[in-house]
This record gives structure tokens, sequence and C-alpha cells, in this order.
């Protein structure tokens, strides 16, 4: 039970998960980033905010100075460099491209970020029940532990 527990909650901190990847992927470069509803509550902290002050005392920083913004019900992101979004909020995004300085500059899909969404109980058993006395062997989606579900985008601003 310690371990379907355990399981299931690494899966559970989708805005942690997209912060550090996006810190990582793009250690290299300075931006600005946008950190909505589900991904603040979900473990995009401060801690993981590693491109802007306070630094750590241990690591120092990475002179990058970043922007992370949690500001909620925001409308407008053009000036954003990075945007952590729910499903719906990056497709609609994604589908507004917007005019600057003459030129249309897309939105674009970095990473899907997939959360914890359930244990497939039902599955299971009923797999379960098929395999018993059988040598039969399932596909690894009959056998998996935890549902998952597309839970953040970490979306890119132009090309």
């Amino acid at each position: 039970m310690t371990s379907l527990l355990t399981i299931a909650s690494e899966a559970n901190y989708p805005g942690g998960v997209a912060l550090s990847r996006l810190n990582h992927r793009f250690s290299n470069i300075g931006a600005k980033v946008y950190i909505d509803n589900l991904a603040a509550q979900s473990g995009a902290s401060l801690f993981l905010q590693e491109h802007s002050e306070p630094y750590s005392p241990l690591f120092g920083g990475s002179g990058l100075d970043w922007t992370y913004d949690k500001t909620e019900n925001r409308t407008d992101f053009a000036d954003f460099t990075f945007v952590l979004a729910e499903p719906q909020r990056g497709s609609d995004l994604l589908n507004a491209d917007k005019l600057i300085a003459g030129m249309k500059q897309p939105w674009s899909v970095v990473e899907v970020i997939r959360a914890f969404n359930g244990f497939p109980v039902r599955r299971l058993l009923s797999r379960l029940k098929k395999t018993t006395g059988s040598q039969e062997e399932g596909g690894a989606e009959e056998w998996q532990i935890v549902d998952m579900r597309d839970a953040l985008w970490i979306l890119q601003n132009g090309p």
C-alpha cells in the first residue's frame, strides 16, 4: 500500500516537474516565465526559481535573472518567454497567434507534463481475472499502476 501511495505522490506535482525541467533545459538564456494557478499549486514554488533571487547561499545564482510571475487571472502573455499552463489555457495560446512588430509569433509546446489521475482498479482487477490460470501476457498499458493525464504544458513564445 505504501508503495502505491508513493508512486501516486511522486506523480502529483506537475508544477514542480515543469519548472525544474524548464530551468534545466533553458539554463543558458534569460527568460520571463508565467506560472499559472495549477503549476503554482502543484510544486512550482520559490524554491525552484533557480534563476532569480534569493539565490542559494551554497550554490549561488545562475546570473540569468529570470522573472517568474504568478499573477492570477492574467490574459496578456505577449511579454513572456515561457508559460507553464493547463492544457485549456495552453490550447488558447497556441490558437491565438499574436502580432509583434509586424510579425506573427506563435507559441509552441516545449513539453507536456503528465500527472496522477487515479488508480485503475477496475482495469487491473479485470486483467487479473482474465489471466488467472493462463500464461497470457498483457500490454504495458493494461498493467499501469496509476493513470496519468496531461496536466501542464510548457509553452515557448516565438520560434
